[in-house]
């Protein structure tokens, strides 16, 4: 019993327990993203090969990795915090529960966002072509290219900021977007090291696709997401602790448990 003892208390015990819970935390991600985007994946590859098929696709994908993603980070914030709990059940209801509180930013931001980057490729394919001229045009579509690319950043920022606040704290909707932007502009420096660490495994998958790609389908979302949650938990724990900072920048906000 004793040895039973030391054992669960080690640090080998430790580290093991957040590896596996990490892996089942990708995997959940990776697989609740893909259930709906698969449909048309798959009719695209056996019935017709329509590209509008793979566009819906990827849509669906982002439509759902989104709050599965937000999902797995709290239930990581969830055992930093020593709290207990079987780790499919509570991804599933995190899950639920941040569908129900940022389905409404979804509807805002996501056509926002691929108007976004549908415009980044456009203008960015006439600079790159063999037409583009230094005309009047041309001077707008390298200011616009410029533009809409630093609007991509920020929303990624926004992004990254409200993981974070849904993580420790409920809000109504809006106040989700306007307390993301803040932190957005008050803590750049820190939430683009968050966002590099998040999307550095990205990257790699990119550069060494086949080296990496099993590590990343194991462990490459949640690990970069246990690295912020350790990295700025001091810093959110200090603002769930004192609402009052919140309060007076006219935010409604409770701790979220």
């Amino acid at each position: 019993m004793m040895n039973i003892e030391k054992f669960v208390n080690s640090k080998f015990y430790r580290v093991f327990e957040w590896f596996y819970r990490l892996v089942f935390l990708n995997l959940l991600t990776l697989i609740v993203s893909l259930s709906l985007a698969a449909i048309p994946f798959l009719l695209h590859y056996y019935v017709n090969n329509d590209g509008i098929l793979v566009i819906i696709g990827i849509i669906l994908f982002i439509i759902l990795f989104i709050p599965a993603c937000l999902a797995a980070f709290i239930v990581i914030k969830h055992y930093l915090e020593d709290q207990m709990g079987n780790v499919f059940v509570l991804y599933f209801r995190y899950f639920i529960d941040t569908i129900k509180r940022i389905y409404v930013i979804e509807l805002i931001i996501l056509p926002f966002f691929f108007f976004c980057l549908y415009s980044l490729w456009f203008y960015g394919s006439y600079l790159d072509s063999e037409g583009f001229i230094y005309d009047f045009y041309g001077i707008f579509s390298i200011v616009s290219f410029v533009f809409v690319f630093f609007i991509i950043v920020l929303v990624i920022l926004l992004y990254i900021n409200l993981m974070l606040i849904l993580a420790y704290f409920r809000m109504k909707t809006f106040a989700y977007l306007r307390l993301a932007f803040r932190f957005s502009m008050i803590y750049m420096g820190q939430t683009i090291i968050y966002s590099l660490i998040l999307l550095i495994p990205f990257g790699l998958l990119n550069f060494f696709i086949m080296e990496f790609r099993p590590l990343y389908f194991i462990i490459g979302i949640s690990l970069p997401q246990f690295i912020i949650a350790l990295v700025s938990r001091n810093k959110f724990n200090y603002l769930a602790r004192n609402l009052e900072v919140l309060k007076n920048r006219n935010m409604e906000v409770e701790i979220w448990n």
